[in-house]
């Protein structure tokens, strides 16, 4: 960001990845890091954030196969996550 900024570059926005993810045994939702880093972050710098990816380890899986994960899991949490992100980015540069 302090790079961007310097450069005199605008930042569209914030996004959190690995967000958390879902225990696959109990569904329970386990924070990688310390919550509320990329919120601070956002609010510090008056940068809008974007979105929060989950982790999930399909998407690496995928990715490694050369497959979009988006296309083989479209209903998961980080598809849905992706989406809402993309959607919002495509709203700031439509402007």
């Amino acid at each position: 960001i302090k790079m961007s900024q310097i450069m005199k570059r605008k930042v569209l926005g914030l996004i959190e990845n690995m967000s958390g993810f879902e225990c696959p045994h109990c569904g329970e939702h386990i924070d990688l890091y310390p919550p509320g880093g990329v919120e601070k972050a956002s609010q510090d710098f008056g940068i809008q954030l974007l979105g929060k990816i989950p982790f999930e380890v399909e998407v690496s899986q995928q990715g490694d196969r050369g497959l979009p994960f988006v296309l083989k899991y479209p209903e998961s949490k980080s598809t849905k996550a992706f989406k809402e992100t993309v959607k919002k980015i495509r709203g700031i540069l439509e402007k």
